[in-house]
C-alpha cells in the first residue's frame, strides 16, 4: 500500500488502521519509493516530554486573548482550568490543546462566566393603538334593529 509524501500523520493512521497493516510506502510522482512510515513512526508524536508540550501550550495560550487560565501536563495529559466568557470560547480552547504534539488527552476545568451586565431597566408598557376606530378592550358596536329606542348599545 503506497501513499505520498504529503498525507498527514493522522490519515496514515487511518489508513492502516482501515487496512490492518503497519507500515505504508511513501512514492513520489513517479512512484518511485521515498520511505517507508510504520505504526511506530505514527506513535513517536505522543513520546514528547512533558516539559516540550509545556512549552508548546505556554506559547500557544500566549497569543490568546485571555483572562484567567492556568494549565498543566502530566504525562501527557493537558489540563486546562480558569474562567472565560463564552462557551464558544472554552470550546474552541480544549481543540486547540488537544492539537498540540504531544497531547494525549485534555482535561478541561475551564468555567464559562458571561460578563456582568448592567441591570436592566423594566421595558416600558406597549401603547395601545387604536384598532378599525376601537380600542381593543372595547366590543365593537351591535348592529341596533331598527325602530329601536337604545341609542347606544356599546359597552
Amino acid at each position: 500500500m503506497t501513499v505520498a509524501p504529503d498525507v498527514t500523520l493522522g490519515q496514515a493512521g487511518r489508513l492502516m488502521r482501515e487496512y490492518g497493516v503497519n507500515r505504508l510506502l511513501v512514492t513520489g510522482p513517479d512512484r518511485r519509493l521515498l520511505g517507508v512510515v510504520t505504526a511506530a513512526d505514527l506513535l513517536k508524536v505522543y513520546e514528547r516530554p512533558d516539559d516540550e508540550i509545556r512549552a508548546d501550550l505556554r506559547q500557544l495560550l500566549a497569543t490568546l486573548p485571555r483572562r484567567d487560565l492556568a494549565f498543566d501536563v502530566r504525562d501527557g495529559v493537558a489540563t486546562i482550568a480558569g474562567t472565560v466568557e463564552e462557551a464558544l470560547t472554552a470550546t474552541l480552547l480544549e481543540r486547540l490543546v488537544r492539537d498540540v504534539s504531544g497531547v494525549t488527552a485534555v482535561h478541561s476545568d475551564v468555567l464559562v462566566t458571561p460578563p456582568t451586565a448592567a441591570a436592566a431597566t423594566p421595558a416600558p408598557e406597549p401603547q395601545q393603538h387604536p384598532v378599525d376606530g376601537w380600542w381593543p378592550t372595547r366590543r365593537p358596536a351591535r348592529a341596533v334593529p331598527s325602530g329601536s329606542s337604545r341609542s347606544d348599545d356599546r359597552t
